[in-house]
């Protein structure tokens, strides 16, 4: 059943990301959130979701509910970066920046080298864009 749900829901989306309003898909992406309560990926997708529809703050505790469940360190950098971006959008640059750094200690610690390396490069790169202040 979740890998059903979890389907449906990248579908849902793909299709937003595509043609609609994030806010049309919130309230299935945060049902599924709910039914799939050790999922750290129903969590990422409404953080994201939450993101292109500007609701920061609430992308921000999407982040922290994935957080909470124990991602392994790939997908940990992968929020952590949502949760980056979230904050950067909230004018929160500091914040941002402890957000990739985090992201960058889970992204060095991923066994996969071809994973670990394209991921240190992507957050090293967004925190130069950052501003230093």
């Amino acid at each position: 059943m979740d890998e059903e749900r979890s389907a449906l829901d990248i579908a849902r989306v793909g299709n937003i990301q595509a043609f609609g309003d994030p806010k049309g898909i919130l309230p299935a992406l945060l049902s599924s959130e709910e039914a799939m309560p050790h999922s750290w990926n129903a969590s990422l997708r409404v953080a994201q979701m939450e993101i292109a529809a500007q609701s920061y703050a609430d992308a921000l505790r999407a982040c922290d509910r994935g957080l909470a469940r124990t991602p392994g360190p790939a997908r940990r950098s992968w929020i952590l970066q949502t949760k980056a971006d979230a904050l950067n959008h909230l004018g929160r640059p500091q914040q941002a920046r402890q957000a990739f750094e985090e992201a960058l200690t889970a992204a060095a610690s991923i066994p996969n080298e071809r994973t670990r390396q394209s991921n240190v490069n992507k957050i090293t790169k967004a925190l130069k864009q950052l501003p230093n202040k």
